[in-house]
C-alpha cells in the first residue's frame, strides 16, 4: 500500500521497517532503564511514558546519541 500511495521503492520500505524495528527496540531498553526492569508495552505506550518521565527533548537526545555514537566523544 505505502508503494502505491507515496511512490516509494521497495527499499525505502524495507529500510523504514527496519528503523521503526529498530526504534521499536531501543524504546523497551529505555522503558525498562526508567522502570527498573518492567516488562515493556507497545511502542506508543513506551513513546508516551517517556516523554511524560524524561521529556520529549531528552528523548530525542538520547536517541540521537544511541543512532549516532561516533559522533560524540
Amino acid at each position: 500500500m505505502a508503494r502505491h500511495v507515496w511512490h516509494v521503492s521497495h527499499a525505502v520500505i524495507r529500510r523504514a521497517a527496519a528503523l521503526l524495528e529498530q526504534i521499536r527496540e531501543w524504546f523497551a531498553m529505555t522503558y525498562r532503564e526508567l522502570t527498573d526492569g518492567a516488562a515493556a508495552c507497545g511502542i506508543e505506550d513506551l513513546a508516551r511514558y517517556g516523554c511524560v518521565t524524561v521529556g520529549r527533548d531528552e528523548l530525542v537526545w538520547r536517541w540521537y546519541r544511541h543512532r549516532y555514537p561516533s559522533r560524540f566523544g
